[in-house]
């Protein structure tokens, strides 16, 4: 009878969820086989696609031998707005040369379809947030004219000061008739400096001598120290008695040793104001003053505070730690691969397991060099084609060959998506691979889910846009206060001028006429170019440094000489001239017009400084903050923050989304343990407080009902708790996905199997009754003799649908975590001669032995193990020609007792040993196909063997046979 026509097969076809039709491949008509209660139920096929010829469709998968999917169209047979997809898949006959039978399949795939529709009407709505950009960027260009306008009012002063320069120069000549009207206009000139000290925005004051007698302080200063001006003429510790302790008293007295200025940057210091003491942050330069001998007569301190911008950094930085936690915490595997030799930057514990390695084994080795399996598969050609288009592939149930560290292989389905990471010039980097392991779905339904959030996306990038606005604004604001401290620093005389000038913390010069001849230049601006003074003195700007030809900053210059208008650029990208090359970096820098008394320009000064670590220190915590952003996103996860101190409670959106509730809701721990169904709520809450109590990893699956609609959805959740840090309180945090779909198959097919052995197992009973009625009538004579051995031979029969029906009701129970284990003291010796001798009885057509085995009592659950022998000796027996010997082999360990079934069958391959212990799965061969099973007793093995703690394995040779081995603990 052909297996359509059996009861099992029936059941089980008609219980699958698409519609299915199987075709008898044979010309000139297809003969349908059999088709399931979802086909019967369904439209003409015909009518679904009849601009098709669906006979030479049928024909041309048979000649090809290949699956064909038809597109998707709109099933007009209900109300409901259906998609539908044809699948048509060839079946070969068991010679496997030609094609026996078509397998049609519908597929509903309204949510792909309803998908796509809304990728295409979300691309209006980033259109208006690009509009929304261009009128940020109006915004920024305004705020750049009012720096302008405040740089012109510092020029006025700027002009005084070197009126006042060219006027010296003029009187050397004639110093003993005009030293009178000299020293008038140097007190002018001192009485303006200290005006614009006074009035500068950052903070400015001088020591004096070895005892740092505070000779000025301007207002800011004041403001900092949390004094007022009676502390001049007072020395600093006195004046500042909290600074005892500090190192900023030491740092002071050691330049008069050394001579050398002290630059500190973002360093904390505790002040007093109003009575209190408090920490703040500040960026500051202590330079000597020195006299023409070269010995430092005082100390010029320069100070700003940046405790807001410091604490902000840092929380930005704690925020950037704790998303990589939550990334390598998620149940779906993830890993970074850099550059387009792919080389393994980071992989999270899930991709581990899914690649059966350890970290050390590939972390920063190529993916090619780790999997040379790969050569032949498709994944390194998509994964190189990333860097060249720079576009995200993404594909549902794919299938891959891994080898495994022992010389195995194993083939896996995999949801996968590869999303290019692209840097700061919009190049792909590197590439984020997001990996789900679903063969277990996919062999049993070839399932396709796949969802974006495109939406979140546009406005997480109009977030970063306007991060990097801010940023900009800031920048610019420091630019203002780099200018305004070099303006501060001009003293009262030429000495003083020219000793500010030289010691100036950034680079300056002075570049004189229209031809821009380099009249001054300190020693910062020198080391920025990376020229010496010999170099660049005396000669025209654009012939001084060549390297600027092909840059826009020599045109600058002349544009600014030409309109007197001055220019500032922020993180300006320039190639610099270094150690006979280019450098590439970023400055910040002015181009400010020198007048005359008349207005005309005579000369530009230039400032500079070098903020090329900053630059790249921010972008690449950005791009490191975006790497963890697009990882969360691509896993679909929600998040959530737990304070182990008041318990407050965090959750994303997704999360939020996942419980029912709507995204600007407030959802409270509480709320979220209520949601729990009451059978898995009080479970889960002592699994977080264990969690909590004793720092260990919190990983549950349970059921919730929606806060909104009451849907029942399964959730998998996994946790860890945080320790507190400096700055930061303890926390439990972690990650929640949605498993559903995969929940629910598991229950219905489970249910399916309970069900089945339920129904078939009462008909049985009864069937097996009669039978034994019927033999216990039986006499001796030759007539009976024959209804006695039809009657042995149905009562055995019955007892392997018995031994198929436990086996189902056995995989029910144990998926359900019924399955319960009686322990008790088990001889082993004697349970291995039970079973095999019992095996001989039954299967007499094979030699059975049994090896010595210790005499050693374990504890276990004696019908259970016995079960796993029986199993394994029916294997054995089924699998090996008549006659040949199995062996039962027994060996004793200091931890275990491990039992081996050898037989001199026909073996296993390699890359199906890995398999032969999963659920429903069998061998097959074109010797296999007349040798019963449903590929259930295997898995009952490896079960039974790992609830009680021991292993099973396998180990075959194809022509030899195989030998099953398990163990238990003693």
């Amino acid at each position: 009878m052909h297996h359509s026509k059996d009861p099992l097969f029936q059941i089980l076809f008609n219980q699958l969820a698409e519609a299915r039709l199987i075709l008898k491949a044979e010309l000139p008509d297809f003969i349908v086989v059999s088709s399931n209660a979802a086909w019967q139920n369904q439209k003409n096929i015909a009518e679904l696609y009849p601009e098709l010829n669906l006979e030479e469709v049928y024909l041309q998968v048979m000649e090809k031998a290949e699956v064909l999917v038809l597109h998707p169209v709109l099933d007009t047979h209900t109300d409901k707005h259906t998609w539908l997809e044809l699948e048509i898949h060839p079946i070969t006959d068991v010679s496997g040369a030609a094609t026996a039978y078509l397998m049609c399949t519908l597929h509903e795939v309204t949510a792909r379809i309803s998908q796509e529709q809304a990728l295409t009407a979300s691309k209006e709505e980033r259109d208006d947030l690009l509009d929304n950009n261009q009128e940020l960027n109006e915004e920024l260009a305004t705020s750049n004219e009012e720096l302008a306008a405040a740089n012109e009012e510092l020029t006025a002063i700027n002009e005084e000061l070197l009126n006042t320069q060219e006027r010296l120069k003029l009187l050397n000549a004639e110093l003993e008739l005009r030293v009178q009207q000299r020293t008038l206009e140097l007190q002018h000139s001192e009485q303006k400096a200290r005006f614009i000290v006074e009035d500068a925005p950052v903070a400015i004051g001088v020591l004096e001598g070895r005892d740092l007698l505070i000779d000025s302080a301007n207002k800011r200063m004041l403001e900092i120290w949390g004094k007022n001006h009676a502390v001049i003429g007072k020395a600093l510790h006195e004046a500042l008695p909290e600074l005892e302790g500090q190192a900023f008293l030491g740092i002071l007295d050691d330049i008069f040793v050394t001579g050398k200025a002290f630059y500190g940057n973002e360093v904390m210091a505790v002040l007093e104001y109003s009575g209190v003491l408090k920490e703040g942050y500040f960026n500051f330069v202590y330079h000597p003053i020195k006299d023409e001998a070269g010995r430092t007569l005082s100390i010029m301190v320069v100070a700003t505070e940046v405790t807001e911008q410091v604490r902000a950094r840092k929380e930005v930085e704690e925020s950037a730690h704790q998303l990589k936690r939550m990334v390598m915490t998620t149940p779906i595997g993830l890993t970074i691969l850099k550059g387009k030799e792919m080389r393994i930057e980071i992989a999270n514990q899930q991709m581990l397991e899914i690649w059966g390695r350890t970290e050390e084994a590939v972390v920063d080795k190529n993916l090619t060099d780790v999997f040379p399996e790969l050569a032949d598969q498709p994944f390194p050609a998509l994964l190189r084609n990333i860097f060249d288009t720079g576009e995200r592939v993404a594909s549902p149930a794919a299938k891959a060959t891994i080898a495994l560290p022992d010389g195995t292989a194993k083939e896996i389905y995999v949801d996968f998506s590869y999303d290019p990471l692209f840097d700061l010039e919009g190049k792909v980097e590197a590439i984020l691979a997001s990996v789900n392991e679903v063969t277990e779905l996919t062999e049993g339904k070839k399932m396709l889910q796949q969802r974006q959030e495109e939406l979140e996306t546009l406005n997480e990038e109009f977030l970063a846009a306007n991060e990097e606005l801010v940023a900009t604004n800031d920048e610019l604001f420091e630019t203002q206060e780099d200018l305004k401290q070099l303006f501060e620093r001009l003293k009262d005389n030429q000495t003083r001028f020219r000793g500010l000038f030289d010691q100036s913390p950034v680079g300056m010069c002075f570049l004189k006429g229209k031809e821009l001849v380099i009249d001054l230049a300190n020693e910062n601006i020198l080391k920025i170019w990376g020229r010496s003074r010999e170099e660049v003195i005396g000669k025209p700007h654009e012939l001084a440094r060549p390297e600027l030809q092909g840059q826009p900053m020599i045109g600058w210059l002349h544009e600014v000489y030409d309109t007197g208008i001055p220019r500032v650029n922020n993180e300006l990208k320039i190639n610099l001239y270094h150690n006979g090359g280019l450098r590439e970096a970023y400055v910040h820098s002015l181009y400010h017009p020198l007048k005359d008394e008349k207005g005309r320009v005579t000369g530009l000064l230039v400032i500079l400084s070098d903020v090329t670590p900053w630059v790249q220190a921010r972008k690449q915590v950005e791009w490191a903050q975006e790497q963890l952003k697009q990882a969360v996103q691509s896993a679909e996860l929600g998040t959530w923050y737990v304070n182990t101190e008041n318990m407050e409670f965090i959750a994303s959106e997704r999360m939020k989304e996942l419980f029912g509730f709507q995204t600007d809701e407030v959802m409270t721990y509480n709320d979220a343990l209520n949601l729990i169904t009451d059978d898995y709520r009080e479970s889960v809450a002592k699994a977080i407080e264990e969690a909590i109590a004793k720092g260990s990893r919190f990983e549950l699956e349970y059921p919730i009902q929606s806060y909104k609609d009451g849907q029942l959805r399964w959730l998998r959740a996994t946790g860890k708790l945080y320790p507190a840090e400096p700055g930061s309180t303890a926390h439990f945090s972690g990650t929640i996905l949605d498993i559903t779909a995969h929940k629910l198959e598991e229950i219905r097919k489970n249910d399916f199997i309970a069900i089945v052995s339920h129904e078939l197992k009462t008909p049985l009973t009864s069937l097996k009754g009669y039978l034994q009625l019927m033999k216990g009538k039986c006499d001796d004579t030759a007539a009976h003799a024959f209804f006695s051995t039809i009657s042995e031979k149905s009562l055995g029969q019955v007892e392997k649908m018995h031994s198929l029906i436990k086996g189902f009701l056995d995989v029910a129970r144990l998926e359900s975590a019924k399955l319960v284990l009686n322990l008790q003291p088990t001889h082993m010796g004697q349970l291995v001669a039970e079973v095999a001798e019992e095996a001989g009885l039954i299967y007499n057509q094979h030699e059975i032995t049994v090896d010595f085995c210790e005499a050693v009592e374990i504890l276990a659950d004696r019908e259970k193990i016995a079960q796993v022998l029986v199993n394994l000796l029916s294997n054995a027996v089924k699998y090996s020609p008549l006659g040949k010997v199995v062996s039962i082999i027994c060996k004793l360990t200091k931890a275990e007792v491990v039992i081996e079934v050898k037989d001199q069958g026909m073996g296993i391959k390699q890359h199906e040993i890995s398999k032969v212990f999963d659920r429903f799965y069998r061998v097959e061969t074109k010797h296999t196909t007349t040798i019963s099973g449903f590929g259930i007793g295997l898995y009952l093995c490896a079960e039974i063997i790992k609830l009680h703690k021991g292993r099973i394995w396998v180990e075959s040779e194809i022509g030899i046979g195989s030998s099953f081995f398990f163990s238990l603990p003693l």
